[in-house]
């Protein structure tokens, strides 16, 4: 089961923060600059492929490059942004297995670097039971606003460190404490992803024969959850299985195998939207998402930070193509695009 740790008889310690997307930015001398980006396996997304990079400044304004390298296998400069802008074939991209790199060679007049940002948009699916209660899109677009390199005047530059090294990471889920009394087994305490999350409490009497106990939202960073019912009626091995991105319904998750316990939580009815697929891409400096609509129908554009919606727009589609500015001032450092049909 993806995202799963045992607890025996002691609390685990934390598992250090390990990096699943990566930007490394170099200068090279003559005014040539390398951009290399990294995708790495992450336990709670089923499919990942980079669809984009795309330099510039700390305001995401496009730099004027002078000439480039010839883009790596699977690439092709990007149509909006000729050079130092870079799009994954769509007949390629889903042949990235990871780990994977691509590496981007690209010059400038100047000669001189600061601090900047290089945005890197991706396509994802998660690991995760549909919510959105008929036939949907698992694809997610996301982007990442990375801190890298990028060529400025001479009055300019700052001290930033030569190659410059970021990465997104995730840490696995720990049970770090039982809830117990004299009356038996009553919670427990984990640490878990940094968004909020819906996980499943397994029990076992043997560490081999696991029961299904309990559905529990993890909230970021730690998670106390506690029930009336001795959970020592299943077992006294536990651990924690990542079930889905969000809060779950319980509609939308299959059977345990025995009831919940009457203190967990009463999960609430998902709405009845649909999924929409989407791509987000990056167009003379802005950051910009593209909906396959329906004329006549409405849609709901939201932006997610750790599991938490930090923007929303909605449309009515005219044609069955939408696309849609996102407020790159306004928006998180790396975000989740989701694109809604409403009822």
């Amino acid at each position: 089961m993806i995202g799963t740790l045992s607890l025996l008889a002691a609390a685990l310690p934390a598992l250090g923060d390990r990096a699943w997307l990566e930007s490394e930015s170099t200068y090279l001398g003559d005014g040539w600059f390398s951009y290399r980006v990294g995708s790495r396996w992450c336990p709670y997304i089923s499919t990942l492929m980079l669809e984009g990079v795309y330099t510039g400044t700390s305001s995401l304004d496009p730099i004027a490059w002078a000439e480039e390298m010839t883009p790596p296998f699977g690439w092709h400069d990007s149509t909006n942004n000729p050079l130092g802008a870079w799009e994954a074939d769509t007949q390629l991209s889903a042949g990235q297995a990871l780990p994977y790199d691509a590496v981007f060679e690209v010059r400038s007049a100047l000669t001189n670097y600061q601090q900047g940002t290089v945005t890197v948009t991706m396509s994802l699916a998660l690991f995760e039971i549909s919510t959105c209660g008929g036939v949907c899109s698992a694809n997610i677009v996301g982007y990442c606003n990375f801190a890298a390199l990028v060529p400025c005047l001479p009055d300019q530059q700052d001290l930033s460190p030569n190659p410059l090294y970021t990465n997104i990471t995730y840490a696995d889920i720990v049970i770090s404490d039982l809830i117990k009394d004299s009356n038996g087994v009553h919670g427990v305490t984990f640490t878990n992803y940094d968004f909020t999350a819906t996980y499943l409490l397994e029990a076992s009497p043997d560490l081999n024969a696991w029961r299904k106990v309990a559905y529990i939202y993890g909230q970021p960073s730690f998670t106390t959850w506690t029930t009336n019912v001795d959970l020592g009626r299943w077992g006294n091995f536990f651990r924690l299985d990542y079930v889905a991105y969000g809060e779950i319904s319980s509609t939308n998750l299959p059977p345990l195998d025995t009831p919940l316990p009457s203190r967990a939580r009463n999960l609430s009815q998902p709405g009845a939207v649909k999924a929409v697929p989407q791509v987000a891409f990056s167009q003379q400096g802005r950051l910009k998402v593209r909906l396959q609509t329906t004329p006549g129908r409405n849609y709901i554009v939201r932006v997610y930070d750790a599991g938490k919606v930090v923007w929303t727009t909605q449309c009515a589609a005219s044609q069955t193509r939408t696309i849609l500015d996102l407020p790159a001032a306004g928006l998180p450092r790396m975000g989740i695009v989701r694109a809604d049909e409403l009822p």
